[in-house]
């Protein structure tokens, strides 16, 4: 990006300050009947198939950054899980701490009312 150039993003949210609990709070957006129909279809399709099992939602930290929420869907057979979906949601808090360390400064900023998705815009810091 080039001094005065705007990028607009946005980002699912864990909604409050505690990235975890947040993120149960958007669980049942995922972990629903026609969300488990959706990866199972896929999971039938999958190359090279996947053993019998079944499908179980979660809230686990991110790999990569503890701190992260994520929600995943696992498909467990014999004990042993395959993430065959994943969703991080970090809190407004922790996206506004990335903007501050990063080479851009906030803009603007929309959260919506349940604090569930937000919008940045943000340019080049000075």
């Amino acid at each position: 990006m080039r001094k005065d150039d705007l990028l607009l993003f946005s980002a699912n949210l864990a909604p409050g300050t505690n990235g975890h609990s947040g993120a149960i709070r958007v669980l049942p957006q995922y972990d629903n009947p026609p969300t488990h129909k959706w990866l199972e279809t896929a999971i039938l399709r999958y190359r090279p198939k996947l053993p019998k099992g079944h499908l179980e939602f979660g809230v686990f930290p991110d790999p990569k950054q503890k701190t992260l929420a994520r929600i995943e869907a696992r498909w467990m057979s014999n004990h042993l899980p395959i993430i065959v979906f994943s969703s991080r949601r970090p809190t407004r808090l922790q996206v506004e701490s990335w903007i501050q360390s990063s080479e851009f400064r906030r803009v603007k900023r929309w959260i919506e009312p349940r604090g569930e998705e937000g919008v940045w815009l943000v340019t080049r810091k000075a």
